[in-house]
């Protein structure tokens, strides 16, 4: 395995920075994710490694406000700009390895940014996984908040607030836990322009299902208490012959760190090996 660190630059000049895990041999496909609210792309380092072993390239960046980027911490100033990341995600990756398939890994937030993505730019991928997207909220915040949040973020958008996640609902895994709470490069905040952003674009997924014209992997578990679950599932009665769609019971919000990652993997193989020339 190789992996590759390095700094780049979104369209803008904001600083992101791109990591890739690469087999020795030349993959079958390249996997690129866009990470969640908060955190960052080595949080995947495990993940990636797996995938690896499968012959499958791994990469990501860390998204502007997050991880080793640039930009104020939890904030984007439009959909556009995230677009713009995950733009140079894909040329840098294409950079490294071209003309391989390109598989789109969205992770919570970035469930939310990359099917929007989709739909949007309407980009050549081979296909799409995404894992607990923020549709909906769980647990939303009061009417009070939005109200008040709503009013604010017309005066200063930029403004940053706590995004209320509680680090015991990321995982049943106690030490996944107390990693993410000691890592620095973690961290809990959320511009109301951000927020107004994706709770806007959530909702706009759902109705969209019928769109996809290629092989979508769609998992979620039961007991996330960060993205709402019966959004999924409102989203997969809008959809067709190209999802495919996997309830976990009881799992929580990351079910790549939950204790039953081992089988999501091994589900998520069986899905690439079926849909995909993936030995």
């Amino acid at each position: 395995m190789l992996e590759i660190e390095q700094y780049i630059q979104s369209t803008d000049g904001t600083t992101l920075f791109f990591r890739m895990w690469k087999p020795t041999t030349l993959p079958k496909a390249t996997i690129c994710l866009v990470h969640g609210l908060g955190e960052h792309s080595a949080r995947y380092e495990h993940w990636a490694k797996m995938f690896n072993n499968l012959n499958i390239a791994f990469c990501a960046i860390d998204y502007r406000g997050h991880g080793r980027a640039g930009g104020k911490r939890g904030h984007a100033w439009s959909y556009a700009k995230l677009y713009e990341d995950i733009d140079c995600l894909f040329s840098e990756a294409e950079s490294h390895l071209p003309n391989v398939p390109i598989i789109l890994y969205g992770h919570s937030l970035g469930g939310n940014i990359a099917f929007n993505y989709f739909l949007d730019k309407k980009p050549k991928l081979a296909g799409m996984i995404i894992t607990s997207p923020w549709m909906k909220l769980t647990f939303p915040p009061s009417k009070l908040s939005l109200t008040f949040g709503n009013i604010f973020r017309l005066i200063y958008p930029g403004f940053t607030v706590q995004n209320g996640l509680n680090p015991n609902d990321i995982s049943r895994d106690t030490d996944i836990v107390k990693n993410y709470i000691s890592d620095p490069l973690v961290h809990s905040l959320i511009s109301l322009k951000l927020y107004y952003n994706a709770a806007f674009y959530g909702k706009r997924i759902i109705s969209k299902g019928y769109c996809l014209n290629m092989p979508l992997l769609l998992m979620h578990g039961t007991s996330d208490r960060i993205a709402f679950c019966k959004s999924s599932e409102l989203f997969v009665r809008n959809t067709g012959k190209f999802t495919t769609y996997k309830f976990w019971d009881y799992a929580f919000h990351e079910l790549h760190n939950d204790i039953i990652k081992q089988e999501v993997f091994d589900f998520i193989a069986n899905w690439l090996r079926t849909n995909f020339d993936i030995d």
